[in-house]
């Protein structure tokens, strides 16, 4: 029996790259969006689908994008939290009483 391109663990479109290297070995070390650009601009020669896969590649690039801003935002507000919390830690606050504030202000 003829040596078969193994088409389950090593694809040919996926280590046919010019440098020798399995793309894999690289994308594993990403995240999934980035791994996944990385996998469409890898192989986007070798289906003949060039355009399509380099769309489908900027997809993914677009939706880290906007993965990492929610991150930011979400930061931004825990660190506004964060901020306000210590703001008002360590104050004797009353609240419903007649002084309508802290302790002492009169």
């Amino acid at each position: 029996m003829p040596n078969q391109q193994d088409q389950v663990n090593h694809p040919k479109h996926y280590t046919s790259h010019v440098s020798g290297v399995e793309c894999i070995d690289i994308v594993r070390h990403e995240t999934f969006n980035c791994g996944n650009a990385i996998k469409y601009i890898w192989r986007r020669h070798d289906k003949g689908t060039t355009i399509q896969d380099l769309e489908k590649a900027r997809w993914y690039i677009d939706d880290e994008i906007k993965r990492l801003k929610r991150i930011e935002d979400t930061d931004s507000k825990s660190d506004l939290v964060e901020q306000l919390r210590e703001s008002i830690s360590g104050r004797n606050w009353k609240f419903g009483s007649d002084s309508g504030g802290r302790e002492g202000d009169s």
